[in-house]
């Protein structure tokens, strides 16, 4: 028989008519100027601080679209929206007509892939770039070391990938992935990152590196690793001195890097 699966049933989304705040979080709800950060321990009620925070700034006729709330995940983000209706549609709020679902609430990684779509021309690509996957990203890696033959790797075992053995193509891509974590520009750069038999070829492994993100956007393509590094370029053409957010909130923040 053919397998199906059931439709989930949406969660009801019930106002939220009452709550009663410790002095604790009623001093982060009410915080007015400045940078704050909150230490909290699982179970003590942050998720909603934090909505009630932005309820709070929306009562004080603070434009929603002057606010930016990011969370770590998407179903962070998902319960955050949730929480901000519900709350917005009790006993306490409903009178005021708060628009909640004009507040961008969204994840690191969304609202950073939502910049790059927007401002992709500045940095080079005809068009949004997308992902790029693993086997992609593999048959580039080997194209380019095709012209680079001499370098201390293992090339009979090119895709080899044991905790202590390396192949070619295994070894290149977590180069080029330090390399790009690590913002790497110079040949300095390099070998301050590399050590062993390795560093006296960080000039060539830099060019390796530099092709490999040259071919990424003929392509129009980004790996996990660039979407920090191209946003920071961005602050070069001086895309963040347009924004309008007036409140950045965070949610979850200490698991972010």
């Amino acid at each position: 028989n053919k397998r199906t699966q059931a439709a989930m049933e949406t969660a009801e989304e019930a106002p939220l008519n009452d709550f009663h705040l410790t002095t604790a979080q009623e001093r982060f709800v009410c915080f007015e100027n400045g940078q704050c950060r909150v230490n909290a321990v699982a179970g003590s009620g942050k998720t909603s601080s934090v909505a009630l925070r932005t309820l709070r700034l929306l009562a004080d006729d603070c434009p929603p679209e002057d606010i930016l709330m990011v969370t770590f995940t998407e179903k962070g983000a998902t319960e955050m929206r949730t929480r901000l209706r519900r709350y917005a549609t009790g006993d306490v709020y409903k009178d005021l007509g708060l628009d909640t679902d004009k507040v961008l609430v969204t994840t690191f990684n969304g609202f950073g892939q939502s910049l790059l779509e927007e401002h992709f021309a500045k940095l080079g690509f005809a068009k949004a770039p997308e992902l790029v996957n693993e086997i992609v990203k593999k048959d580039i890696l080997i194209d380019i070391l095709g012209s680079h033959q001499n370098l201390p790797l293992d090339y009979k075992n090119p895709f080899l990938s044991l905790p202590n053995a390396r192949g070619a193509v295994i070894q290149i891509g977590e180069i080029v992935d330090a390399f790009k974590a690590s913002y790497v520009e110079t040949v300095a750069d390099a070998e301050a990152l590399l050590g062993g038999d390795l560093k006296p070829c960080a000039a060539e492994l830099l060019d390796i590196y530099q092709e490999y993100n040259r071919r990424l956007v003929a392509a129009n393509m980004i790996d996990f690793e660039d979407q920090l590094r191209l946003l920071l370029q961005l602050k070069v053409h001086g895309v963040f001195d347009s924004f309008g957010f007036q409140h950045i909130v965070i949610d979850e923040f200490q698991d972010s890097n």
